[in-house]
């Protein structure tokens, strides 16, 4: 299997404390906090899919190298390629990207209550994975993003775990047939 984040939770404890710092940090650490979990998840999720060639993987994920899947936003996109992602889980990944820019991006002081957030908040669907019977849902925009983040934590960490059964082989020479 591949290496794994360093960052990224391994045992209940620590999953534990990743939701919980996004429930008590403020709006902006919550939305940073939650997509840095996510873009974890995600590098790992291609990482151990790939070709066991480490260096390879840790160039192409790298955010620091400008490698090609280094950004959140691309790793949503090769992941949806990849059939990782439903076009659901897809659509919201990309609505939680805006929200974590909305917030990384500006002076003024935003919350998950106003504006383009606290839309983009209501659009998110995965929340609605928890309560698909409830006839009211919790509208609260924070909350709505939070159990979204935690939602989607849970199905990559499943997906994490079944990858290294479809881990890519490259293909031995004597295996190629010529056309």
């Amino acid at each position: 299997m591949g290496r794994k984040s360093k960052e990224t939770p391994k045992s209940m404890e620590e999953w534990n404390d990743w939701l919980s710092r996004v429930q008590r940090a403020d709006d902006v650490g919550g939305a940073l906090v939650g997509v840095a979990l996510l873009e974890r998840q995600l590098e790992d999720l291609l990482r151990n899919f790939f070709v066991d060639a480490p260096k390879w993987a840790t160039e192409m994920l790298s955010a620091t190298g400008n490698g090609p899947l280094g950004t959140y936003g691309a790793r949503i996109r090769i992941a949806y390629l990849l059939g990782f992602l439903s076009e659901e889980e897809f659509r919201d990944l990309r609505l939680i990207g805006k929200i974590r820019n909305a917030f990384a991006h500006s002076f003024d002081k935003i919350s998950f209550d106003k504006g383009e957030v606290r839309n983009w908040c209501r659009e998110l669907k995965t929340d609605l994975w928890v309560y698909p019977y409830a006839q009211e849902r919790d509208e609260e925009p924070r909350r709505i993003f939070s159990v979204s983040v935690f939602l989607l934590t849970a199905r990559l960490n499943g997906r994490i775990m079944q990858v290294p059964e479809d881990r890519r082989k490259p293909p031995v020479l004597q295996d190629v047939k010529p056309y």
